[in-house]
């Protein structure tokens, strides 16, 4: 019978990895949900003969196929814009959160030795 630890349990990892996309992606879905909502309060959607302006790109799509052509190809127009700037705005927050890990991450192992140096000792 083994009485040594038998160490780290190999699903924990994965776990760690899975929870961590999952809050990812819920975070950076976030913020791309904020902007879409924040351009979707402007006038713009008056502009285009919608009373009340539509809560995702696929119900502005759905909307413009009901307006008068110049109406509707605004409405998805203006809907798409305000989607693509919520994609950007997380892209950016994902890039300034990259370059901080990778900061971080030079300056935590920056006195780490290589194994392989240590070996050739």
């Amino acid at each position: 019978m083994r009485t040594e630890p038998a160490g780290l349990n190999p699903v924990s990892p994965t776990t760690s990895t899975g929870l961590g996309v999952a809050l990812g992606i819920a975070a950076l879905g976030s913020i791309g949900a904020a902007f879409f909502s924040s351009e979707r309060a402007g006038d713009q959607y008056a502009d285009a003969g919608v009373s009340a302006p539509p809560e995702t790109l696929a119900a502005a799509v759905d909307m413009g196929r009901d307006l008068p052509a110049g109406a509707g190809s605004e409405l998805v127009a203006t809907a798409t814009s305000a989607f693509m700037d919520g994609f950007g705005a997380a892209a950016w927050v994902s890039a300034v959160v990259m370059a901080a890990v990778a900061a971080m991450a030079a300056v935590s192992l920056r006195k780490v030795e290589s194994p392989i140096a240590a070996q050739s000792d």
